[in-house]
């Protein structure tokens, strides 16, 4: 389709070193107009809310736990899934609420409770209603 709209002479197994300087302008002009569709995200293996409950159960023990796993987005053409987990208590780990962040499986590591996530969860929940003291 691009090939049938750049200028005439433009075939479909030319080299680059072979376009003009206007042709080369011209393809640039139509990978800006052109949408690709996004991915699937099939290819992608994320961990899933069973298995990241598993695991914050084994490694911290914490006394309460929620798991969340998002639906496939895309982001400059890369596809990817967060997972979420939010655990109170455990061992060896911070008093309060703990928050583990991971997009295909990898943790999203960045400054601790400055995130979105964490400062709706400890300013808009009022969590002694549910008797969970912060």
């Amino acid at each position: 389709r691009l090939v049938g709209e750049m200028q005439a002479g433009v075939e479909g197994d030319m080299s680059p070193r072979q376009l003009t300087d206007k042709q080369v302008v011209r393809l640039h002009q139509l990978l800006h107009e052109v949408r690709f569709d996004d991915p699937k995200g099939d290819h992608l293996s994320p961990a899933g809310e069973y298995n990241l409950r598993l695991g914050v159960m084994k490694e911290l023990a914490p006394d309460m736990i929620a798991t969340h796993q998002g639906d496939v987005r895309v982001f400059e053409g890369h596809a990817f899934i967060v997972e979420a987990a939010v655990s109170v208590g455990g061992r060896d780990i911070k008093p309060g609420i703990n928050v583990h962040r991971f997009a295909n499986r990898i943790p999203l590591l960045f400054e601790g409770g400055s995130d979105v996530i964490t400062k709706t969860a400890l300013k808009r929940i009022n969590w002694a209603s549910y008797k969970i003291n912060q």
